[in-house]
């Protein structure tokens, strides 16, 4: 029997497994064993093949430098990583860590273009929707204009010249597009505006 794991060993594997890396020693070693006892019942019976992914560090230089040091390097792995069976992207893929991680980079990757393409369509509709604000804007602050002059004519008796000017000029507007409203506001419709 080897020695015991360490606790940073162990949060380090809960990590590399996907798994939650708080807790005590025990509940680490109990989430790790419950992780390789769910995934033994996973595997389906009679599969003889799978998948093998190794990942390490590479130095980069000339090409041959470069195919050098990776076969060292996977050596390395090999002789120090352990390796382990394990379901990633909808396959059985044995290797190291940091490789199997990599297996189930394609599903991930196609996640978050789903989640990009998700996320184009709302900026389009906000930016539909900030063109909308936009063009209402000067609507917006003829209203609000018009309410301040008659709230300081009316409520605060005083009112300045441009006051007088922004209500007089809103009024001329309002009469010429509704010729009616001055009658119906006052009489209603009895004198002949509809």
């Amino acid at each position: 029997m080897g020695p015991k794991p360490t606790i940073r060993k162990l949060q380090k594997e809960c990590r590399g497994k996907h798994l939650s890396a708080k807790g005590s020693k025990h509940i680490l070693e109990k989430r790790l064993q419950e992780h390789v006892e769910a995934n033994k019942e996973k595997k389906p019976p009679g599969i003889d093949v799978c998948g093998a992914r190794l990942a390490t560090h590479a130095e980069i230089g000339e090409e041959q430098e470069v195919i050098t040091s990776a076969m060292g390097a996977f050596r390395q792995a090999l002789q120090n990583d352990d390796l382990t069976v394990e379901e990633a992207g909808g396959e059985w893929v044995v290797g190291n860590r940091r490789g199997l991680n990599l297996a189930g980079l394609p599903a991930r990757i196609a996640l978050l273009q789903a989640q990009d393409a998700s996320q184009d369509q709302k900026i389009a509709s906000l930016q539909a929707r900030n063109a909308s604000l936009t063009s209402s804007l000067p609507s917006y602050k003829t209203l609000r204009n018009r309410f301040i002059s008659t709230f300081k004519r009316d409520v605060l008796n005083n009112a300045t010249e441009a006051d007088k000017r922004i209500i007089a000029r809103i009024r001329r507007f309002r009469e010429a597009s509704f010729p009616c409203w001055p009658q119906r506001a006052l009489v209603g419709a009895s004198q002949g505006c509809v």
